[in-house]
């Protein structure tokens, strides 16, 4: 049987790309070519480009696809970006968040009174004459507890097209972090893998994910943030490559991506923490001493810098550590660590049952297809010799399994595992530890129970988890025949099963009757009743809807009636629609249709209303609100 023709590993020397290598003591320096190092990159290795190049442009058309197509609504905190970004001197407008409001003396509940919906527009958007005002990002993220990089650049796009919302203004910039990710996971997955091709493969694995979805289309500095931390990854193992003292040109870099990602989200410092304390041990266990202070100075010096920049950092990053859950830590650190497996990795029970039904049919299925025209085919030479090929490698195929399992042994087994950890960078291992301890601190948190959306805080290592569990497969399968293609298949079928059997918690699919609220409820009055009070902070996710509105009533069930004279303080003269997200019988089911009539008694015996006509429902983050006509 002729056998398959595996793909020549790639040597240490050789995985380094041309513009990475330096040249060695006394060899003479390479000509330089015009064009460049890129120019010579391209020239070199074109296949591996061409294909990174085409990969990229498919997850992004996949992204959009479902941006514009899949996604209904915004998550709360999607809001809260545009608001802290572009509301001027404003980082809240909801009782929840003026109640943690630093200067409450210009702040107002926009409760229980009509408000005019310049409110919500104002707060999502950018005002003529308050274009490019860093000083009130800073401010509003002052009191938000989180460093402003990701706002600015929100403030900075939205600056060019004043009074107006758009949600693609952060998904520009989402978009354009997707693709530097993607650039440098390659990069980055080469020197841990030694194979161009096998990074090839951990870019396509991320990138089509649910993970690399859900990261992309919320409107958050988490995408920014992911970018930042492949980069710091990528510099990482870079360095370790370096024998000699680091030079400035390599020690600059590190500090300014630890500076940015500082200021892009604090759990990226814990990440810092954990790759600056490995490699400063390793440099003290080598006796580099030099080179041990050139760097752990250079990596304060990106802290500093970042703290320089928003010194607001030291109580945000305090008041984050006190915020313990006392809830059951071991427990939720398995959830958390399942999260990666779920988003990057999704091998479930489920989806291992899914596989037993699907992988055979689709081998009987070509098998049925095929014998009918391999029969047909069978006095060509080519399909002769193939078939001859297929019949002895048949009658081979149960020698070579027994031979299999009888040369088999464990010792063999973990020592060509054992090969291939030693040949591979270390900074796999420290990518490992910091998701330990990210998925720590993240158990350790009080949203982790208080929120469903817990994995954003795991974000910036999902696409380094793609690399590692690439790495980890290819080390186990490191004694079989042809481990490039074996590591491929399984993690391939991974990514079609995720696709399959999960969805991402980032993307909102719902079942509205009301086709647009926004066009429907515009230049009229909106009542809103929410559910309950400690739903107010809502009121944020109510921006995008009805910021073309004239005047805006929020209210709750349980205080409606006491609001009855302010609803009706209302001029005539306009649309006027109810939002009712009242959830009836929560605590008494059986009186449940009562109180639902009680309430509508109420609404129709308002002076404001002349009709009760019920147009459907609008789903706004999870909050299915009844939607109702109640004048012209």
């Amino acid at each position: 049987m002729e056998e398959t023709k595996e793909i020549p590993e790639v040597s240490e020397k050789d995985a380094a790309p041309a513009e990475e290598s330096e040249p060695t003591a006394g060899a003479a320096a390479p000509a330089k070519k015009s064009g460049g190092r890129l120019t010579a990159f391209f020239i070199k290795k074109p296949v591996p480009v061409v294909l990174l190049v085409l990969i990229i442009l498919m997850q992004l058309l996949n992204i959009v696809n479902v941006i514009v197509n899949e996604k209904k609504g915004y998550h709360s905190d999607e809001m809260f970006s545009f608001g802290m970004a572009n509301g001027f001197y404003t980082p809240y407008i909801d009782s929840y968040g003026v109640k943690a409001y630093a200067n409450k003396e210009n702040a107002t509940e926009n409760t229980h009174e009509w408000v005019s919906a310049d409110v919500l527009r104002e707060y999502i958007t950018v005002q003529p004459g308050e274009q490019f005002r860093y000083d009130s990002v800073w401010y509003n993220l002052i009191n938000d507890r989180h460093p402003p990089l990701y706002e600015a650049c929100l403030h900075t796009i939205s600056s060019f097209f004043p009074d107006t919302f758009s949600p693609w203004f952060g998904y520009v910039i989402n978009l354009a972090c997707f693709v530097a990710t993607q650039i440098f996971l390659y990069k980055l997955a080469r020197l841990m893998l030694k194979s161009r091709y096998l990074a090839l493969l951990v870019c396509t694995i991320w990138g089509f994910s649910l993970g690399a979805i859900g990261l992309t289309i919320f409107i958050r500095m988490y995408c920014m943030l992911a970018v930042w931390t492949v980069i710091f990854f990528y510099l990482h193992a870079k360095l370790y490559q370096t024998k000699e003292q680091p030079l400035m040109k390599q020690l600059i870099p590190i500090i300014i991506i630890t500076a940015l990602g500082s200021l892009t989200q604090y759990i990226f410092l814990f990440v810092a923490f954990v790759t600056a304390l490995c490699f400063c041990i390793r440099y003290l266990l080598t006796k580099r001493f030099k080179v041990f202070f050139a760097y752990g100075f250079s990596m304060l010096g990106g802290v500093l810098l970042a703290l320089a920049a928003f010194p607001a950092m030291i109580s945000h990053f305090l008041y984050e550590m006190n915020r313990g859950s006392g809830y059951d830590v071991p427990r939720q650190f398995r959830m958390a660590i399942l999260y990666f497996f779920r988003e990057v990795f999704p091998l479930g029970i489920p989806e291992l049952i899914f596989l037993a039904i699907v992988i055979p049919t689709i081998l009987l299925t070509g098998v049925i297809f095929s014998v009918p025209v391999l029969y047909l085919l069978r006095d060509k030479p080519k399909v002769s010799a193939f078939l001859s090929r297929l019949k002895s490698g048949a009658k081979a195929f149960p020698s070579r399994v027994k031979n299999g399992i009888r040369n088999f042994s464990l010792k063999r087994f973990f020592a060509a595992c054992f090969r291939g950890i030693k040949r591979s960078n270390p900074i796999t291992f420290i990518t490992v530890l910091s998701i330990v301890v990210v998925s720590y601190l993240t158990a350790s948190s009080e949203s982790f129970i208080g929120m469903g959306y817990v994995d954003r805080y795991l974000f910036l290592l999902y696409p380094v988890f793609a690399a590692v569990i690439t790495s980890l497969i290819y080390f186990v399968i490191s004694w079989f025949r042809y481990k490039k293609v074996t590591v491929a298949a399984v993690l391939l079928i991974a990514l079609y099963v995720g696709f399959t059997l999960n969805h991402s918690a980032w993307l909102f699919r719902f079942d509205n009757t009301v086709s647009n609220l926004r066009e429907l409820t515009a230049g009229a009055d909106c009542i809103v009743v929410s559910a309950a009070k400690t739903e107010s902070w809502t009121y944020n996710t109510l921006c995008s809807e009805l910021y073309d509105a004239d005047q805006i009533f929020l209210t709750y069930y349980e205080e409606v009636h006491n609001d009855k004279a302010a609803i009706e303080s209302l001029e005539g003269g306009k649309d006027v629609y109810l939002l009712s997200s009242v959830v009836f019988g929560l605590e008494d089911l059986e009186n449940a249709d009562k109180e639902e009539e009680e309430y509508n008694e109420f609404i129709e015996g308002l002076s404001v209303t002349e009709k009760m006509e019920y147009l459907g429902t609008y789903t706004i983050f999870y909050r299915v609100y009844k939607v109702y006509h109640l004048a012209d």
